[in-house]
């Protein structure tokens, strides 16, 4: 009778641990996907500061800037090439660094880093001078949109930049087209996803132009509140996944 007794509660134990873990990862993977979103709206705010207080300059990517080098350095514009030398190479050196963080510093958590480097540079930025060399002005903007780029690149293995929305564009337009032919749920889930990251992306869009009208250059402050939002969330996504590892091994544990 104790070994039936014992076999019962044995089995309702493993049954709420295996549930229960399936339930946190389910949660964890919830909170990953708005972490992406919030960032996305980080990504929006910051691309349209850019190009709203700095001569409609995008300080997200190194498209436009290496474009202009090229032409400055045709237009024998030596101070304006040096100055975007220099932003090539801050941005190349923030992914490295990214990359040397994941590859030897295993213990710092990527996603924290990004946020609060973003916090520190929108804190920077809004000291900057209005007519300050507009180049140099987004100095710290290429640096921490290179570092979200490359920690926020992907959710549930789908590839989606939180910085700039042509590929998530892209995305939606493929991910819409093969549930139309296919009648795949799975592509309907992609889409709706993509579509989100758009939406988070564009509403930081109108957040920043607000900030603009009202505070100048000073508006990059208002990003403070989405960072924030962030960061918090970061740490709520760090404990749960210590949680879930606990649980793996607990159950673990009493396999054996």
């Amino acid at each position: 009778m104790k070994f039936f007794q014992k076999s019962i509660i044995m089995k309702y134990y493993m049954y709420f641990l295996y549930n229960g873990g399936i339930k946190m990862e389910e949660e964890n993977r919830e909170l990953e996907k708005n972490i992406h979103y919030i960032m996305s709206l980080v990504g929006g705010f910051l691309g349209a500061y850019a190009l709203l207080n700095r001569c409609e300059t995008f300080g997200s990517s190194q498209t436009s800037n290496m474009i202009y080098l090229i032409m400055n350095i045709l237009g024998k514009n030596k101070k304006e090439v040096l100055f975007r030398i220099i932003a090539v190479f801050i941005y190349m050196g923030a992914i490295s660094f990214t990359v040397v963080v994941a590859k030897y510093y295993k213990n710092i958590n990527a996603k924290r880093m990004s946020v609060i480097l973003d916090i520190i540079a929108v804190a920077i930025i809004g000291f900057f001078p209005k007519d300050m060399n507009y180049v140099v002005a987004l100095y710290p903007i290429f640096f921490v949109m290179a570092v979200q780029w490359n920690v926020f690149k992907d959710f549930n293995g789908w590839v989606s930049s939180t910085i700039f929305s042509t590929n998530n564009l892209r995305q939606t337009a493929i991910s819409i087209t093969e549930f139309l032919t296919e009648r795949d749920k799975i592509h309907f889930q992609r889409a709706k996803f993509y579509i989100g990251v758009i939406v988070f992306y564009h509403v930081g869009v109108i957040i920043s132009y607000i900030g603009h009208k009202a505070f100048g250059i000073k508006g990059a402050w208002v990003c403070f509140i989405p960072l924030f939002v962030a960061f918090l969330m970061v740490r709520v996504e760090e404990k749960n996944l210590s949680l879930t590892i606990e649980y793996k091994e607990e159950k673990e544990q009493v396999k054996i």
